[in-house]
């Protein structure tokens, strides 16, 4: 099996983020939405805040200690390491600003040693979708693992293939077929609600990551 170039996202791919970020807002705004009401990547479109609010939350939360506390899903480490074992070169894309680039290079050194080849810190200003799929190509990524379903569809138009666990912001994805998008079972953490939860949203059958990225990895039938 061949070796791939693989992209990773961190926010709510590698690491919950969105939940946490929800039950902050719960506790300094004295509301109750739960993770399954964020059908919406935005969080204004979901509150009912205006942009300006939302932006000045996002940067109250990233400056918390609840953030510089976040850690990886319980399966993504074993899941990126069982892809580096195989020859992946992997790399991490981040809508983040520079500013947060040592405290994720140490958060990913900690929690992946060295799977991962560097970090890419994009700054989460203007559009987002477009500067990740610009950078995917540069990079010449065979794969991007990513949660957001604007940036999906802008990175498999690239020819890149992207994986995208279920999440419930990313639900357009799920009864559209796009030939370099594949839906997989996303991981689970106790700050998104119950486990059970999941499956309101998540169609039954997904294959993990590793599989998927596995099937990837294959070569085309012959004559193809």
């Amino acid at each position: 099996m061949r070796a791939l170039r693989g992209l990773f996202d961190n926010d709510d791919t590698l690491r919950p983020f969105y939940s946490y970020a929800l039950t902050e807002y719960n506790r300094k705004y004295k509301t109750s939405h739960v993770f399954t009401d964020l059908r919406y990547h935005h969080l204004d479109e979901v509150l009912g805040t205006t942009r300006d609010e939302t932006v000045a939350f996002f940067q109250y939360f990233l400056e918390s200690a609840t953030f510089k506390r976040l850690r990886p899903y319980d399966s993504a480490p074993p899941a990126i390491k069982a892809l580096r074992d195989a020859g992946d070169t992997q790399s991490i894309l981040s809508a983040l600003s520079p500013k947060h680039q040592a405290r994720t290079e140490q958060y990913a050194s900690r929690h992946f040693g060295n799977c991962f080849k560097f970090i890419d810190m994009l700054n989460f200003t203007g559009n987002t979708a477009e500067r990740k799929a610009d950078r995917a190509e540069e990079l010449r990524g065979d794969y991007l693992v990513e949660d957001r379903a604007d940036t999906a569809i802008a990175v498999a138009a690239r020819g890149i293939h992207v994986f995208v666990p279920v999440k419930p912001w990313n639900l357009s994805l799920v009864n559209t077929e796009h030939p370099r998008i594949t839906l997989v079972k996303p991981w689970w953490h106790p700050s998104e609600g119950p486990r059970a939860a999941q499956d309101t949203y998540v169609p039954r059958g997904l294959p993990d990551l590793v599989s998927a990225v596995n099937e990837l990895r294959l070569p085309p039938p012959k004559g193809l």
